[in-house]
């Protein structure tokens, strides 16, 4: 499998596309050859990853990993590489990432890369992303169809959901759309990390950009009546944004209390979201919601947006999912959060336990995703 995703390990800013790709590198690259090449950077830093050799195959955990140095003679070095691969399926991580999809894509169309192409668009095709920047994604989405770039590659969604999103900006030929859906894999699943004790501490974790609307999280916990703090983690992606969210944070009420705690390497993120008692993201969409399985398998009970697939969290008695033009409501629920007894917080916990390990993880999602890859290298030399 040749593998394509602007950010690999050791890099973590870019968040869940980068951790799915490394479980599902984890869980099936006893099987599978995975090829992956990435840029020699992480997502907010220019500088290469320390130690790094750079345009060569290195070994990363089960996969060989080729960090792109940029240049001439870098590009050059890199295909002269590829064009021993030209059999191997390849599969894109984005549909709008100019050289790490798009690149890729025109080789295999001009017959570099002889193999199946499978694009996983990792939500960028959710109408909560299609929203920013949506001049220039609707120019790409309208010439892409015009000039079928797509036609006959195999979509990855991670969800029923995005398939329907796939389905509905790429109708054309709709019979015959192949789009495979296989689950996002989290390699911990919930377990004895959440706590019994009474920690009702709001957190937040995701990159700090607009599609993650922290702004909206920070409007909700400015209607709360009852004390609250609240806990952010994520990479700045952009600051601009994140100077709007300090601002409301300046003029949040002074029983709310706020602590920024900056980026998380992805081995810290099960012991830091552990730590606290709700998982509060009231994402604009995610195709699947790397951060929210985490969350669950560390034992908080969510509260989501409506634009995520984890819907059941509320049948499972495991969090709650609002729409995003209730404000009040995810203040009034939070308020709630904050009111039950121990035992409340205790069954709480329980029931957040029982459905994360019934949710993450399932040997039927890993199977999932292990026909995505059978299937297209079936009769393949």
């Amino acid at each position: 499998m040749l593998v394509f995703i602007h950010h690999y390990l050791p890099g973590f800013e870019a968040g869940g596309a980068l951790r799915s790709l490394a479980n599902m590198v984890e869980l099936l690259g006893d099987e599978f050859d995975f090829h992956i090449v990435t840029s020699n950077h992480d997502l907010l830093d220019r500088k290469p990853y320390p130690g790094v050799l750079f345009n060569r195959w290195v070994p990363v955990g089960k996969a060989r990993v080729w960090y792109c140095s940029g240049g001439l003679s870098g590009a050059w070095s890199l295909f002269k590489e590829l064009r021993k691969f030209n059999k191997a399926p390849v599969y894109l991580n984005s549909l709008f990432d100019p050289a790490f999809s798009l690149v890729p894509l025109m080789l295999a169309k001009l017959g570099v890369f002889k193999g199946p192409v499978i694009v996983g668009p990792r939500g960028e095709l959710s109408p909560g992303a299609l929203q920013l920047k949506s001049a220039k994604k609707r120019v790409f989405l309208k010439l892409s169809q015009t000039l079928r770039l797509y036609k006959d590659v195999v979509w990855h969604a991670s969800t029923q959901l995005e398939k329907q999103d796939i389905v509905k900006i790429f109708p054309d030929g709709r019979a015959s759309l192949q789009v495979h859906v296989a689950c996002d894999l989290v390699t911990h699943s919930a377990s004895d990390r959440g706590k019994e004790g009474g920690n009702r501490d709001v957190v937040f974790l995701s990159r700090i950009s607009r599609k993650k609307n922290l702004d909206f999280a920070l409007k909700a916990l400015s209607l709360c009546q009852e004390p609250a703090v609240f806990h952010i983690y994520g990479t700045i992606e952009d600051a601009g944004y994140w100077d709007e969210c300090k601002t409301l944070i300046a003029g949040l009420p002074s029983h709310v209390k706020v602590v920024f705690h900056g980026a998380l390497a992805p081995a810290q993120v099960p012991d830091a979201l552990a730590s606290h008692g709700l998982f509060f993201f009231p994402t604009r969409g995610e195709n699947y919601g790397h951060v929210i399985a985490e969350a669950l398998a560390a034992g908080l009970p969510v509260l989501l947006s409506d634009r995520t697939p984890w819907y059941d969290v509320v049948d499972g008695g495991a969090g709650w999912v609002l729409t995003l033009d209730n404000v009040g409501g995810f203040a009034y629920a939070i308020d709630g959060f904050m009111r039950m007894s121990s035992e409340e917080h205790r069954r709480l916990s329980a029931d957040v336990r029982a459905f994360a390990a019934k949710r993450i993880c399932r040997p039927e999602d890993v199977d999932d995703s292990r026909r995505l890859f059978t299937e297209v290298t079936e009769g393949l030399q």
